[in-house]
This record gives structure tokens, sequence and C-alpha cells, in this order.
């Protein structure tokens, strides 16, 4: 029963039934996994071990691709992964220590040295899911998902420091010539990329350079994902960083299936184990509390610090190498990898709808959640003067049609966008831009819309798109607002939740919306769906590529 094709059909089919309910598809994957190994006897291997560690190291790789440097250097992001990393310890040993005196299977044996490597394992927070998450999303340009992958990568760095040491090894004294090495060849390295073209050559060199990098930070003593991540860091600012991210997406996306596989096949789970993993799990409400109130105190607003703990608050992969390190130095019993590979399952099963519906639950709990913001994170309220159209996302499709109006009209219009950098570099062409999260529903009660005739969503996000039309429509925004479209089976989703209209990218979508709104304002003709149904027919001669 260890034939591929059965692994990968299950994990289809529990992918598939899980989404239609609402779920992300990785949910599907970790049950494929137990019912693997629960009722057909499939068993972890180091070839399903290497495939699922490839594509986390590929996930690193591609999050440096996106990465600044400058983001770790905010307060929320080193201070607060420090702070917080500290905190649980100290609040999760005396637990672990207590439930020991009670006890408890497994928890009676730990010493308190033993104990805190267990803490140590638990204070992590998964990489893979928060990164998974925020693509299915589209929010991984929002500013709390770069906070949450800024303090995931401290977090990372703290891993290194703890493997080096409990290894009994110091990193190569060819660790500095190699980290020296890397820095020099960033400039040729960016080159090469440039010259392997746009197909398979570039495909390759993705693939190439990450595993490179992987190997030589082994050989040097130093954590070979930190070397996958380092490069690219380096690479980010290159002309093909970008598009290599994209290139790789499909193949990160299918190996890290295999992550989410290999979890349920790690053993035969006890009664006894189960009981000691949900217990974990019962903790993760204190490290949301901990996570909430260190951002909130580093002065992040309620909606950011709220979002980005939503994000944060599971359990890591993390604990799974811990709880190898430590059973082959014989400081725990295997029991505790089965352990840590269940709390990190059951945590994804929480945590995943929650993330999934945090919009949800931040109205939901609103009150409580500014309770403990501080005043001075509290945005301010935002004018647009007498612009009279908005254009909700600055990628190609968005900065297109804004380019476009600006032709005719060219004091009517003004764009916004969750990226900051993006939001600055459009500043600076001389386009009136504002930053801000769509999905939001705060921000556009703090945005003054009374002069905004027309709002068109450009980005290119499903589920963000039709939250950025219910967020418009409940914030009491009553004009026309169109939605550019990739899939035709979108359309009606986004009718139901309040727009008004909805444009193909692949039917000259900039061009429909750009003649149409513009008429409008020069009262040629009324925004309706026949018109601009007539006005996409004629530009369907344009090809507007997705590129956002």
């Amino acid at each position: 029963m260890d034939d591929p094709a059965i692994m990968i059909g299950l994990a289809f089919v529990l992918g598939y039934l899980v989404r239609q309910i609402g779920l992300p598809p990785l949910i599907g994957f970790l049950a494929a996994g137990f019912i693997l190994r629960g009722i057909w006897g499939v068993t972890y291997t180091d070839n399903i071990g290497h495939v699922a560690d490839l594509g986390v190291t590929l996930m690193l790789f591609t999050i440096g691709l996106k990465l600044k440097p400058k983001d770790l250097g905010e307060a929320p992001v080193w201070l607060g992964a420090s702070v917080h990393m500290l905190l649980v310890i100290g609040c999760f040993l005396p637990i672990l220590m207590l439930g020991g005196l009670a006890g408890i299977p497994l928890l009676k044996d730990l010493t308190v040295g033993t104990g805190a490597i267990v803490a140590f394992a638990l204070a992590f927070s998964s990489t893979v899911f928060a990164v998974v998450m925020f693509q299915a999303k589209g929010e991984t340009n929002a500013a709390f998902a770069k906070v949450s992958i800024g303090i995931l990568i401290m977090q990372d760095i703290f891993a290194v420091i703890f493997l080096t040491a409990s290894k009994g090894q110091i990193p190569s004294l060819w660790a500095i010539p190699v980290l020296a090495t890397l820095i020099v060849l960033r400039k040729p390295l960016g080159r090469l990329l440039e010259r392997s073209g746009h197909g398979e050559l570039l495909i390759l060199s993705g693939l190439l350079l990450p595993l490179a990098a992987y190997e030589v930070f082994e050989l040097v003593n130093l954590k070979g994902d930190l070397g996958a991540l380092l490069l690219g860091v380096l690479l980010a600012g290159s002309k093909k960083a970008d598009e290599l991210s994209k290139q790789l997406f499909s193949f990160k996306e299918f190996l890290l299936v295999t992550f989410f596989l290999s979890i349920g096949l790690r053993g035969d789970p006890t009664a006894e184990m189960i009981l000691v993993a949900c217990g974990l799990v019962l903790l993760l409400p204190l490290k949301f509390v901990l996570f909430y109130g260190i951002l909130t105190r580093l002065n992040l607003s309620a909606r950011p610090a709220a979002f980005t703990t939503l994000s944060l608050s599971n359990y890591s992969e993390f604990g799974l190498i811990v709880g190898v390190l430590a059973v082959n130095k014989g400081w725990l019993p295997e029991d505790w990898l089965l352990v840590f590979a269940l709390a990190l399952a059951i945590s994804y099963l929480i945590a995943s709808p929650a993330t999934m519906g945090a919009e949800k639950l931040f109205e939901r709990f609103a009150r409580q959640f500014h309770r403990f913001e501080r005043d001075s994170s509290r945005p301010p309220p935002v004018h647009l003067g007498e612009k009279r159209i908005l254009i909700v996302g600055l990628g190609r499709m968005g900065y297109l049609t804004v380019k476009q109006i600006q032709q005719v009209r060219p004091h009517c219009v003004a764009a916004m966008d969750f990226d900051k950098e993006m939001v600055e570099r459009r500043r600076r062409e001389g386009i009136m831009c504002i930053h801000g999260d769509g999905t939001d529903l705060e921000f556009w009660q703090r945005v003054d819309l009374t002069e905004i005739e027309a709002v068109l969503i450009t980005v290119p996000n499903h589920l963000a798109d039709v939250d950025t039309v219910k967020a418009l429509r409940e914030s009491g925004y009553n004009g026309f607002v169109g939605v550019s479209i990739a899939h035709d089976d979108e359309r009606e989703d986004l009718i139901s939740a309040g727009a008004d209209a909805t444009y193909g990218v692949y039917g000259g979508a900039a061009e429909a919306f750009s003649l149409l709104v513009v008429s409008r304002l020069h009262d040629a003709q009324a925004f309706d769906s026949g018109s601009h149904e007539v006005i996409t027919r004629r530009m369907t001669n344009t090809n507007i590529t997705n590129d956002d």
C-alpha cells in the first residue's frame, strides 16, 4: 500500500472533501497520513522524509526571495519573538512539572531539564502552516503577514542556535568564509538567473541553488534550511526574484503535501500519547494570549496583532526535529516523537478554521481585542480629497487601470494596496496611494468615501476579493463596485457579496473599467451591467495577464 499513486490519490480525495466544507486541504492531507498508517500500515521512511524536507527547503527559499532584511529589524519581530520564546518556556515548564506531579503519563518522567526542552519545542510556531494559510487567502504581502514571517524567521535562528549547541558542535571555521562567499556571489547568481530565461533552466536553477546552499551549510555545521533562506534573501533584489518564486510555487506546494502526509506516518498512537497531546493543545490559548499581549505592547493595533497571533497560535514542525534530537540523545523516550506529531496535527486542525475565519472572529470579539490596544497604535482617519475613483490593488492590473484613467482624468483617481513598498513606489510615480487592507472593515470605516463614485478591486485572490466587497458594503459604501476576475465561476460569489460587475482579466478588464468610469464622469452613460458587458466585448483583443 506504499504505491505513490494510491497515497497521492487518497490525499487528493480527502483534501478535496475538506475543501468543500470551507477548510484548507492540508487538513485532508494530515488525515490521509493517519489513515495510511492506521489502516494500511504505511510507515514513515527516509525517502518520504527527504521529499518532505525538500518542500520545506524550497518554501524557506521562496520566503527569502520576498523578504527584506529590514523587516527583521522591527520591534514586533525581533523583540516580540524573543520575549514570547522566554515567556512560553517560563509558563509551560511549571505546567508540565505540575502535570508530572499529578501522575500524567510521560510527564511524570520529566526532569526540569527535559521539561524545558519540551517547553522550548512547544514555543515554536509552524512556518509551513502560516505560509500556506497566507497564500490561500492572498495575504502574503499584507503587513501582518510580514510580521508573522519575520517572527518565524527569528524562531528559525533560535532553532539553529539550539541545534548547534545540542549537537555539541560549534559552526566550522569555514562558516564565516561561506557566508562571505554567499554575499560576494549575490550579483553573479542574479545574472545567472537572468540568463536562464523563462522556462526549464530557470526552474532548474531555482531547485539547484537552495539545495546547494543547504548542503554547504550542513558541511560547516549550520542548519541547511538557514542556508536556503539566506540565499533567498540575498537574491530578493534581483530582477528574476518574483518570477522565480512564481515558477517554484507549484513544485513547493506539491512537495509540502508530502510533508503533511509524513506527520501522520510517524507511528501508532496509544491512548496515553493522545491524552498528553490533547493536554498540550489545551495550552494553545495561553500561547495566543502571550503573543497578543506582547504585540499590542509593541504598538501593533488590534487587528494586525490579532491576525498575526492567530497565524502563530499552533505548534511547529520544529517540535518533531527537537523530538528526534532528544530521543537520539537519550533525553526523552521515543514516545515523545509521536506526541509532538499528534499535538502538531491537532493544532493544525484547530488553527486552520480559526485562521481562515480570522476576519469573522475579529469582528465577533472586536471589543475584547480593542481593550488591550494602545491608543497610540490606532491608525488615523484617511481622506482622499476630491478623488472620484479608487483602485484597490496596485499590481499589473490595478496599475494599468490607474495609468489609463490618468490619461483622461488625471486628478480623479486614487489607489490603495496592503504592500507598503508598493505604495511608496507608486507615490514616487505621482499616483495618489494609500496603505491599507481591503478586507478590513475597520479600515473602510476610517476612509472618507463620500466623493468616491466607483471602486475597482484588482487583487488576484478570489477569497480576498469577496471579503473586500463585503467590507466595503458593510462600511456603508453605496457606490459602484467592479472586480477583476480570472475565472468565470468567481462571478457569482462576488455579485452575491455586493459587487455590481466583474471583468475578466483576459478580456481587457482594465480598458473596460477605465472606459466605463470615465464615461460615467462625463455623464455619457450609466453604471450598469449591460454597458460593462458591451465595453468588455469591444476590448477582447487586449490580453491582460494576471501578473499581480
